[in-house]
């Protein structure tokens, strides 16, 4: 009995200590996504295609997370000066590409990451292509930066519900 007792504490002790309760791994292109019984390494793409993205926020020059620019579009304001993004929502595929949708538009593409840890995200549309600097990247957040003429456009995208 009092090996069993003993078996059964270190059985525990060991589960416990291999259990992480890490976001992200660090040195690695994989990152933890939480489920309520276990923990599953997902690659960036995996990320990337997993869900519909939304609009979190979206901001004109930017310099950094205290000072955001100027705000268009907040999903927890009122007064944005752009709704239309409150309606757009982005779809990533494995086969890298994406739409955009925006009732009633639609905007196709491709997509791609620069590197295996992704540090740029690069959108090509038919009329532009949009070379992404990511700042933020999880299973719950994509934020990234681009560079346009005069402005640094700061986008937040959240899990969408489809």
């Amino acid at each position: 009995m009092k090996n069993f007792l003993f078996a059964t504490f270190i059985s525990i002790i060991a589960f416990a200590a291999c259990t992480k309760n890490n976001d992200q791994l660090a040195g690695t292109d994989a990152t933890l996504s939480k489920s309520a019984d276990r923990q599953v390494a997902q690659t960036p793409v995996q990320m990337l295609t997993a869900h519909e993205w939304i609009y979190q926020g979206y901001y004109s020059h930017y310099t950094d997370e205290q000072h955001k620019g100027q705000r268009f579009y907040d999903r927890d304001s009122t007064g944005n000066l752009d709704q239309y993004l409150s309606r757009a929502v982005f779809t990533f595929t494995g086969d890298h590409k994406f739409t955009e949708r925006v009732s009633p538009y639609l905007y196709k593409g491709h997509w791609a990451f620069t590197d295996k840890v992704p540090t740029f995200l690069v959108l090509k549309y038919s009329f532009r292509t949009d070379m992404d600097s990511i700042l933020l990247f999880n299973a719950d957040h994509l934020n990234y930066n681009r560079k346009d003429g005069y402005s640094q456009w700061h986008t937040e995208l959240i899990p969408g519900n489809g």
